[in-house]
């Protein structure tokens, strides 16, 4: 789910930033409106995400069934994991937590990627984001060994880490329906936050060329 996430995430802001290093967008923002162009993207990036998914899981199920998996050695750092416990509710819970983590960064490098002019500044924009993954995917290990510790818990409900520390829990069966159901709603709430301010700086970000980054410029777009 981490690598998905990233991947598909930072996907989105290099193609936005491509479109106006190269002018592209000076045109589309004349035939479409900029609001659209967001969620089109990130919405389009999601389906090829889940097909792409689908296809690498639906391969190693496949390869499952032949026996080319040696279940008996099957681990996943260093814990043994037993693929016939697989069933509907942890499809349906990976689909759900990966769909809310990445539309939770997705619009973040949305937004980051449509306020610089070159794609060779992405990586100064993106830092701040690029810890909560990494931060992320760090929790979601050590909840593999400390499932009930504090930060776990605080984590379970922090938007940016609970698609991947959640679903976690959710595998090991540490995780009560009234959390689940709580940690669900929390993420929903979180996204439509984030997607309203996202949207707000998309629309100011891609107008605007030249002008050196500065984070206060984000707090600007807001305000507007």
């Amino acid at each position: 789910m981490y690598t998905f996430i990233l991947l598909f995430g930072q996907g989105v802001a290099m193609s936005i930033t491509g479109e106006k290093s190269t002018r592209v967008m000076e045109v589309m923002i004349t035939k479409i409106k900029p609001i659209y162009m967001l969620f089109a993207k990130i919405f389009s990036s999601l389906t090829a995400g889940l097909i792409q998914v689908s296809v690498f899981f639906l391969s190693g199920y496949l390869a499952y069934l032949i026996g080319w998996i040696n279940t008996d050695q099957f681990n996943i750092f260093g814990f043994d994991f037993d693929l016939g416990q697989i069933d509907a509710g942890l499809i349906i819970g990976f689909i759900f937590f990966f769909d809310c983590g990445y539309l939770v960064y997705a619009l973040c490098f949305a937004a980051l990627g449509s306020v610089i002019s070159r794609t060779e500044d992405l990586g100064s924009v993106m830092g701040p984001v690029m810890v909560l993954v990494v931060g992320a995917l760090m929790i979601g290990i050590k909840t593999m060994m400390d499932p009930t510790g504090g930060l776990v818990t605080f984590s379970t409900y922090f938007p940016f880490f609970s698609p991947i520390v959640a679903y976690s829990k959710y595998v090991m069966g540490e995780i009560s329906t009234l959390e689940l159901v709580i940690c669900g709603a929390v993420l929903i709430i979180s996204i439509g936050l984030i997607a309203y301010g996202a949207s707000r700086i998309y629309v100011k970000g891609v107008m605007v060329y030249g002008e050196k980054f500065k984070w206060s410029h984000l707090r600007a777009m807001l305000k507007k």
